[in-house]
């Protein structure tokens, strides 16, 4: 046909024809003779339509017997992987048959071989058979498995039960693993603090064990609680703390151990001595900026509550446990921030957003306390010394930045600056004339505890207040902030 076709039309074949002849390989069922026949069939039109010459389109043709070809030999390989599946399921079949005790090997990766083929590979306690095999393969797999997986799974539970707490961990998206093989996983309930442990397991663990698996990671995870948050969990206990007190401790505890100051100002000013020594009883510090227990800012602590606030509620402001965010390193005091994540995310990690970066809510408290008497410091009366005043004050509710603030933060002066702003604080400029000399001294400390709140007297009460360095000023506490200078 293609002969006549050459030479009696016009030198081409008829596409028509050529079509169906291509047409009767494209089919990828069968057995493996009848797909080797194919595969010799469409490399004859493959040659074909690599003669320019012989078709009208030779490049549409070329593209379609190559993918027809392409598909054949997939076909074709999948049929001679499983005749050798069946052969090699059929030899475990009957060596099942004939002896009740199979030969199995686990590797240290998990990976189970049952006289000397691979079914599958044990992950925690669950078993994931081989996802190369058929069908056929796959079900002789799992029942030749389910006969020696029981002493593995066994050995395993007593391994766990009895396993001390480092080779157990709580990775950041709430799954429990040992010794690096996910076990379980923490289910949220109506207490932040109180998750659930839920094995993940299949058929293969029997129900004795998953119970002594249970038990003893219930008992760590609680333990975890208990230990990394201990102020957290004992504020949740307390029976004496009262009245206003107790809403304050009830709101820690609902927001793992941080609250801005902002939000709760109403409740701090009217709690009393007595209110606070209460809470201050269980680690609770009045900073400036935030209510917080600075025991929660370790980095163990502050691991184990972005797990929980994950869990609980970090879902509902747009974060994946799945994919949890990649959390502050440890030792920094502050660093730029990612404005995408909820500023509760930073708050929980023991970080307050200002501005374009995130500080240390205790490196924060310490700049308030270099800050505060320095704006608190008046102009020296008549008869007194000029340079009475302390390192950076100016006398007029002002003061200058110090490298001692920059220090403190680990950032630089125009860093700095966004900081202060964001709390509140605007620059300006000032000749030198206008700045009084300061002494050499530091600043001197405050009380470690209960430090005054933004809107009470924040760090200063000035308005204005400026250096040639281009220092900072408070500003008044009905006033909203001032551009930069």
């Amino acid at each position: 046909q293609i002969y006549k076709d050459l030479t009696d039309r016009d030198g081409r074949i008829d596409e028509d024809w050529f079509a169906r002849q291509v047409a009767f390989s494209d089919k990828t069922d069968g057995d493996i003779d009848t797909l080797a026949n194919r595969i010799a069939h469409i490399r004859t039109w493959t040659f074909v339509s690599n003669r320019p010459e012989w078709l009208k389109d030779p490049e549409h043709w070329q593209a379609r017997t190559r993918e027809i070809e392409n598909n054949l030999s997939d076909a074709l390989h999948t049929c001679l992987t499983q005749r050798f599946v069946d052969q090699r399921t059929s030899a475990l079949m009957k060596r099942m048959r004939v002896q009740e005790e199979l030969t199995a090997e686990i590797a240290e990766d998990g990976a189970i071989n049952v006289e000397g083929h691979f079914v599958g590979r044990l992950s925690g306690f669950r078993f994931v058979p081989d996802s190369r095999s058929g069908d056929v393969h796959g079900k002789a797999s799992r029942h030749a498995a389910a006969q020696v997986l029981g002493k593995e799974l066994s050995m395993r539970v007593r391994r766990v039960s009895s396993s001390k707490n480092d080779a157990l961990k709580i990775t950041p998206d709430a799954r429990i693993t040992w010794r690096g093989e996910e076990i379980a996983k923490l289910i949220a309930t109506d207490s932040p603090l109180r998750p659930r442990v839920e094995i993940l397991s299949d058929e293969h663990l029997q129900a004795g064990d998953r119970e002594k698996v249970q038990s003893r990671l219930d008992s760590y995870v609680e333990g975890q609680i208990n230990e990394r948050l201990k102020p957290l969990v004992e504020l949740a206990k307390a029976e004496d703390i009262s009245g206003l007190a107790r809403g304050i401790s009830f709101q820690l505890v609902e927001n793992f151990g941080v609250l801005r100051r902002a939000s709760v100002a109403d409740q701090i000013k009217s709690l009393d001595q007595t209110a606070r020594s209460q809470l201050r009883k269980y680690g609770v510090r009045f900073g400036a900026f935030n209510i917080f227990v600075p025991m929660l800012l370790k980095p163990a602590s502050a691991d184990l509550l972005r797990v929980l606030y994950l869990m609980t509620e970090g879902q509902k402001e747009g974060l994946s446990l799945e994919a949890p965010p990649e959390p502050p390193k440890p030792g920094l005091t502050s660093f730029a921030a990612d404005l995408k994540l909820p500023e509760r995310y930073y708050a929980i990690s023991g970080f307050h957003v200002c501005g374009p970066r995130a500080v240390r809510i205790d490196m924060l408290e310490r700049l308030a306390d270099q800050i505060r008497p320095l704006v608190a410091a008046k102009r020296p009366k008549e008869g007194e010394a000029r340079d009475a005043l302390p390192a950076g004050a100016t006398g007029d509710g002002a003061f200058i930045v110090t490298a001692d603030m920059m220090s403190i933060l680990g950032c630089s002066p125009d860093e700095l600056g966004e900081v202060l702003k964001s709390l509140g604080f605007r620059s300006e400029k000032r000749r030198k004339s206008e700045v009084l000399p300061a002494a050499d001294a530091a600043a001197p400390a405050t009380p470690e505890n209960d430090t005054s709140q933004p809107a009470e007297s924040n760090l200063a009460q000035g308005e204005s207040g400026a250096t040639p360095e281009g220092s900072v000023a408070p500003m008044p506490d009905d006033a909203a902030p001032a551009a930069t200078s």
